[in-house]
């Protein structure tokens, strides 16, 4: 995967704007992270593309300014294509041996309609705090969403979602086309539809396992709903049990 320095700008609007989508050269382009001035750099060899107008001490990074892009993509929109129950792991590989069909198909996705999107919340259960990269609410229910670029979501983030109840998909954006970092449109079709998606931890294949197994999914799982949800604005919300 190329790697451009400063994949998107950002506007005096707030904006941001990938290099295809710039309307004029004169307009002002800032660094996302550091929020110094950019310049667009082009050539007959080197890819058009974003980079500070003087030195900088930015530590912005490839990985940091996708994950702030794809982000700011999900906050900004009400609708998100998932899979509709695809495998994941030993979990999935268990219910296929006991059903003895494979019930899921990771090509069949639906479109769901989200409530409202908290970009990297806190949420406190189990005495912990973990950070999912934005959580969006069906119908109240959260969904967390993590933005693979560089590796997977971490093992401790799964269980944490598996105990206290909160589904989590991921989105991978690991092998993004030059064309997905030149334009606007294109980069928020890749995270809103068409990037591989993987459910990381899904309740209702959990429920299908233990049942198959005999045992209680309510009971498997004593801290199940028992968290708190802190946005950046400080504002805090408590879930109920399910």
């Amino acid at each position: 995967m190329k790697e451009l320095k400063i994949p998107f700008a950002r506007l005096d609007d707030g904006g941001l704007v990938g290099v295809k989508d710039v309307q004029k050269e004169s307009c002002n382009y800032f660094c996302p992270d550091c929020g110094s001035e950019l310049v667009l750099r082009k050539g007959d060899i080197r890819q058009k593309h974003f980079s500070h107008k003087s030195k900088a001490h930015c530590a912005a990074s490839y990985e940091t300014e996708i994950h702030r892009a794809a982000k700011e993509v999900i906050k900004n929109s009400s609708m998100l294509l998932i899979n509709r129950r695809t495998k994941i792991g030993e979990l999935s590989r268990a219910l296929m041996d006991k059903s003895g069909a494979e019930y899921c198909d990771k090509t069949k996705k639906y479109l769901i309609r989200y409530d409202k999107c908290k970009v990297e919340p806190t949420i406190r259960a189990l005495g912990i705090d973990i950070r999912p990269d934005a959580l969006v609410f069906v119908k109240a229910q959260p969904i967390a969403i993590e933005i693979r670029v560089t590796h997977g979501v971490e093992d401790n983030k799964i269980e944490f979602y598996e105990q206290i109840g909160i589904d989590c998909l991921e989105i991978n954006l690991e092998r993004l086309p030059e064309a997905a970092l030149d334009s606007n449109a294109e980069f928020n079709r890749l995270v809103l539809e068409k990037s591989d998606r993987l459910w990381i931890h899904n309740n209702h294949d959990l429920r299908r396992l233990l049942e198959f197994e005999g045992a209680s999914y309510e009971a498997s799982l004593p801290f199940l709903g028992q968290y708190e949800i802190k946005d950046n604005a400080g504002i805090h919300s408590t879930s109920e049990q399910r």
